[in-house]
């Protein structure tokens, strides 16, 4: 099930134990607009649709999470901080729950949140799920066209760890648990800024959201 809504995330402390991370096409320090474990809740973040809570002690690493609503399908959530984005690296642990109809899927908007019909998106799922292939897309008027694709490799209910770059050139690159995964071409079908967000259809949970907005 598809349907095209966004969340952002931030992290920093506790990552899984990937230590090999993609370039960050950055300098040498990151600027980190949004760095979160939820370890202190997640009062400045936005549910758009759908509903979250944090749940103690159930991360990777023993943090606390930002769940998605149970029984609420769509759910999107996003930070103050991730709008009026150019270029970003956003990385996060994520764990679909769902292994028929789960999605995880981050989004860059184009203007104001609520025009989600059009956007660039990265999307993963399970490999039991409904929606393969994993793929980078651009929406435009509801109409998604791929850019590149990849067979799925999720598992459901299991941690993963991502990171998305996009450059400022319309390129995404995307690596999942520590290794490279896929990279679209430059497109500039939709132009900045932007705001990130994360998506995550029919349950999900996230921890260590770290987005840097200028790699």
């Amino acid at each position: 099930m598809r349907w095209y809504l966004a969340l952002v995330l931030a992290g920093g402390c506790g990552r899984l134990a990937f230590d090999e991370l993609p370039p960050t096409d950055a300098a040498d320090t990151p600027d980190l607009c949004v760095s979160d474990d939820f370890e202190a809740g997640a009062a400045a973040w936005q549910s758009v649709v759908g509903s979250f809570s944090i749940s103690p002690g159930a991360g990777p690493d023993g943090s606390a999470v930002l769940r998605t609503g149970v029984n609420s399908k769509e759910n999107l959530v996003t930070h103050p901080a991730l709008a009026g984005v150019d270029a970003a690296r956003v990385e996060v642990d994520f764990a679909i729950d769902n292994a028929t109809t789960g999605d995880f899927n981050i989004y860059f908007l184009p203007g104001t949140l609520g025009t989600r019909e059009d956007a660039y998106e990265v999307g993963l799922f399970p490999t039991t799920g409904d929606n393969p292939p994993d793929e980078i897309t651009y929406i435009v008027g509801g109409t998604t066209s791929p850019l590149v694709q990849h067979p799925p490799t999720i598992d459901a209910d299991t941690w993963h760890h991502v990171v998305v770059l996009r450059r400022t050139d319309g390129s995404i690159r995307v690596d999942l648990d520590g290794a490279f995964y896929m990279e679209s071409s430059p497109d500039t079908t939709l132009g900045p800024p932007f705001t990130i967000a994360v998506r995550l259809y029919n349950e999900g949970r996230i921890d260590n959201v770290n987005v840097d907005c200028a790699p």
